[in-house]
């Protein structure tokens, strides 16, 4: 079984870690392109994950996910 809970724990972590980053002295505009693309990846990655964790199909119900 896949262990969805941990990932989105990672996935939090992982975020915590960028937003980090972005607070360090000597981040120039090539470097925030890049954590940028990369804080976008993590969220879409996060959010199928959350959609792939609920009990019923997010998408087709039409309603609020894990409810």
């Amino acid at each position: 079984k896949q262990d969805y809970k941990m990932a989105i724990k990672k996935y939090r972590k992982a975020l915590r870690y960028l937003d980090m980053c972005w607070e360090k002295d000597g981040v120039d505009q090539e470097k925030s392109t890049a954590l940028r693309k990369t804080k976008s990846q993590i969220f879409t990655n996060s959010s199928l994950v959350f959609a792939y964790s609920c009990p019923t199909p997010v998408f087709s119900s039409g309603q609020p996910p894990c409810e």
